[in-house]
């Protein structure tokens, strides 16, 4: 009979896998969702195309120097200046250094931050700001291009995921407020190559 594991026994079990695999390890990714509690512990994401990794970046661990080279672990000692939890911002591409460990409470994986060094401004924030630029040169932000909305509509149309938390988040929003209109989902896929072309057709509709 295969063993049945309380939850908690689950998690500790996965969680000692993790953090005998990756004692310490480096990791390069894009700056998100960064929060900076009282504590002064710093809380974001490292982010690439493919995947998103939560980190928590601790007080203690935090240095006011920390330039340093990736393949031996050395600190260089450079004189006093700004700490990077003090100055790292959403957009920023980071190298970080630490452990693999994992949150019981909330069930998920974390890199815990012993050092971390600016490795420049991220490229998928440089792709998104391109983006922005040239959509601005065509008008699409232009003031005179904006409808007002309706006070009180009698349809409301939502192009997004069927499955997707957004849904489901607008769905509960409009029966908190009570609005008493019409609502259609237009489920499209919101990532990938068929996104475009699919919400496209359900704007056209």
């Amino acid at each position: 009979m295969s063993t049945i594991y309380t939850v908690g026994e689950l998690t500790r079990a996965i969680r000692a896998a993790i953090e005998g695999g990756f004692p310490f390890v480096w990791v390069r990714g894009q700056v998100s969702n960064l929060s900076r509690p009282a504590s002064g512990h710093c809380y974001f994401a490292l982010k690439d195309e493919d995947a998103v990794l939560n980190c928590v970046w601790f007080r203690g661990n935090q240095r006011e120097a920390e330039r340093f080279d990736p393949m031996t672990g050395e600190v260089f000692e450079d004189g006093p200046r700004p700490g990077l939890a003090r100055t790292m911002a959403n957009g920023q591409e980071l190298l970080c250094a630490g452990r693999l460990t994992v949150y019981p409470p909330r069930g998920g994986y974390q890199l815990v931050v012993e050092m971390a060094q600016d490795a420049g401004l991220g490229r998928l924030h440089a792709q998104f700001e391109a983006l922005k630029a040239r959509l601005a040169e065509r008008g699409y932000f232009d003031a005179a291009r904006k409808r007002p909305l309706p006070r009180h509509p009698k349809r409301v149309a939502v192009i997004t995921a069927p499955s997707g938390a957004a849904v489901r988040d607008f769905l509960r929003m409009a029966d908190e407020r009570g609005w008493g209109c019409g609502i259609r989902i237009h489920p499209v896929p919101v990532q990938g190559d068929e996104a475009p072309p699919r919400i496209a057709a359900a704007l056209a509709e």
